[in-house]
């Protein structure tokens, strides 16, 4: 773009602004999905402990941690949904609760009564 800037400026500025722009709008629905992610995971969570306050689930539910499973996982989900089923209340490996762990996280949370061992 410098170059071009030296060439024709308003054409390089043009461009400048539309590549901004994107980066912007990508920025933007990423925060966006995100925020709904964490959103939806935490109100499962809320909703399933006030079920459990109410009787109307048992005592000893668990979560797990679920990753899409391609190679674009990272480390630490996949450490996350290696700790397998885990107690509602208790973090997993990477010190959350639930996803997602940072933007663009593309993980869930599955929920399940806790089977006997």
């Amino acid at each position: 773009i410098d170059e071009l800037y030296i060439r024709n400026p308003i054409k390089a500025k043009l461009i400048k602004d539309r590549l901004y722009t994107k980066k912007i709008n990508y920025r933007a629905q990423l925060i966006a999905r995100t925020e709904m992610s964490m959103a939806v995971n935490k109100a499962q969570i809320a909703n399933i402990k006030s079920q459990i306050s109410d009787g109307s689930l048992p005592k000893d539910m668990e979560k797990r941690w679920s990753t899409v499973g391609d190679d674009r996982v990272s480390a630490k989900c996949q450490e996350n949904e290696n700790d397998g089923w885990i107690p509602i209340d208790d973090e997993f490996e990477s010190g959350d609760k639930q996803p997602p762990r940072f933007p663009g996280c593309r993980c869930g949370i599955q929920f399940r009564k806790a089977r006997k061992k």
